[in-house]
C-alpha cells in the first residue's frame, strides 16, 4: 500500500506531460504529414477546406434568407399597405361577394341545417 501511495504521489508530476502529448499528437502528426509531401494529407486537406467554407456560405445565405426589412415579422411576411388592401380585398362589390358566397355553399348542407333548425 505504500508504494501505491508513492506512485499516488508521483501521477501529477507526469500528468501535464501526458496530457500535453495527447493534445499535440494529432497536429504533430498532421505538420509531419505535410512537410513529407503526403498526397492523402494534402488531398484530404483540401477537401475538409472546401466542406467548411461551403457550409460556412450556405450558414450565412440561410441566416439572409430569415431576414426581414425592419418589420416586426419573421421570415418574407410583410404588413400589408392600403394599396394592397384596395387593390385585392375591396375589389369585389357585395352583390359579387353574396354570389361567390351563395355558390361556395352546398346546397344539402343548408337543407340540413334548415331541418335542424325546423326541428327546434
Amino acid at each position: 500500500f505504500m508504494a501505491l501511495s508513492q506512485y499516488k504521489l508521483d501521477l501529477p508530476q507526469h500528468f501535464s506531460s501526458i496530457i500535453t502529448g495527447l493534445a499535440t499528437h494529432p497536429i504533430h502528426y498532421y505538420s509531419l504529414y505535410l512537410s513529407q509531401k503526403n498526397p492523402l494529407t494534402i488531398i484530404l486537406s483540401v477537401v475538409i477546406i472546401l466542406y467548411l467554407a461551403y457550409f460556412a456560405l450556405k450558414r450565412s445565405k440561410k441566416g439572409k434568407e430569415w431576414e426581414t426589412a425592419d418589420t416586426d415579422t419573421h421570415g418574407s411576411a410583410t404588413w400589408g399597405n392600403i394599396r394592397d388592401l384596395l387593390s385585392q380585398y375591396f375589389s369585389i362589390t357585395p352583390k359579387n361577394l353574396s354570389d361567390s358566397f351563395n355558390k361556395s355553399l352546398n346546397a344539402d348542407t343548408i337543407k340540413s341545417l334548415q331541418e335542424k333548425g325546423e326541428e327546434k
